[in-house]
């Protein structure tokens, strides 16, 4: 179990505490990560597990055993990391055989590679003293939390939870015995093992989902509430609304004051981050667009509306997205402009 901290929002200091771990951080760079340890006593937890996670790595794999390179390059190809740099250390520097020399000792580079895709990948889980969420007693909360990847769990009571990058899930050590209550913030897939007397609710957004046998999924996009119900049904609390959705059915809450809008669910693209698929079924250009920029942490704008609507029918199976953008202009014919994160297609 590996404690979680409140990471402070420096893009730097996961640099700067590798360099200060390999005896490479100069004094400034020292100093820095000195200032920000005494900072808050969350960021010297963060450095302690940062630290004991360096260390794991470098056990679990020895130098003599581990494929640097191939280390390196899954880092550098991730699709969760595209154009990734390391500042501060050198790139493998390519060969005409196309093959990559790690510049420095091999252990440098095998513990950086093997602790940076550990690091980036972890799901985190800490436990905390606080109130019940319902009834004010005493009770043990967990906390799963995501990072760049995604993450499945099983809760106390059976129920399956996978958890999209960077959300997180509370939940009770030992679920009450009339309900199982869990605040999620992100998204969220929720199997459920169904008790009739024993209700499973999440929470988020001031939004109540309560399930009635089933498995849905769960999102948070700029404060608004989407539930995608796959199978069985859930029922919808906002304020004073009240909805139910069964299976193919989507509930979307704006917010906590208004009503919330119940539509078919026309398409399966929610599900990528479980099954690693974009599946499209007649799906709008735009929409697709919107998923990747989500996947990929990029910006896909389709410039013009002529071309906004375009459907699309095909299955996009463990694909990087290079590979996506081209099958997407060849089949309708567009082109790409690249400016940095910034993708646009046009006709």
């Amino acid at each position: 179990m590996i404690d979680s901290v409140k990471k402070d929002p420096n893009p730097d200091i996961d640099r700067l505490l590798v360099k200060c771990l390999l005896g490479e951080a100069t004094t400034e760079e020292h100093a820095q990560v000195a200032a920000w340890t005494a900072a808050d006593q969350e960021h010297q937890r963060y450095f302690e597990d940062f630290r004991r996670i360096w260390e794991e790595s470098s056990r679990l794999v020895p130098a003599d055993e581990m494929d640097e390179n191939a280390a390196w390059e899954r880092f550098r190809q991730s699709e969760r990391f595209p154009n990734t740099r390391l500042e501060g250390f050198s790139e493998p520097e390519a060969h005409p055989g196309g093959q990559f020399r790690i510049p420095g000792p091999r252990e440098k580079w095998a513990a950086i590679a093997a602790a940076l895709i550990l690091l980036a990948g972890i799901g985190t889980l800490w436990i905390v003293s606080s109130r019940s969420m319902k009834g004010g007693n005493d009770s043990s909360l967990l906390a799963v939390k995501t990072q760049a990847l995604t993450r499945t769990d099983t809760l106390p009571d059976g129920t399956q939870v996978t958890l999209n990058a960077y959300s997180s899930l509370v939940f009770p050590q030992k679920f009450r015995q009339d309900t199982r209550l869990v605040t999620l913030k992100g998204e969220g897939f929720f199997q459920v093992v169904h008790h009739a007397k024993q209700p499973f609710i999440v929470t988020m957004n001031g939004v109540t989902i309560r399930d009635l046998g089933t498995s849905f999924n769960v999102k948070s996009r700029n404060g608004a509430t989407e539930i995608i119900v796959e199978t069985g049904e859930v029922e919808g609390v906002s304020g004073s609304y009240h909805v139910k959705a069964g299976a193919g059915e989507r509930v979307d809450v704006p917010d906590s004051l208004t009503k919330p809008l119940k539509t078919p669910s026309v398409d399966e693209l929610y599900q990528y981050y479980r099954t690693k698929e974009f599946v499209c079924r007649k799906t709008p250009l735009w929409k697709l667009a919107d998923v990747l920029s989500e996947a990929y942490h990029v910006h896909i704008v389709v410039g013009g509306e002529s071309i906004r609507e375009l459907p699309l029918t095909t299955t996009f199976s463990n694909e990087n997205l290079d590979s996506i953008l081209n099958i997407i202009t060849q089949t309708f014919g567009l082109t790409i402009e690249r400016n940095g994160q910034e993708i646009t297609l046009k006709q």
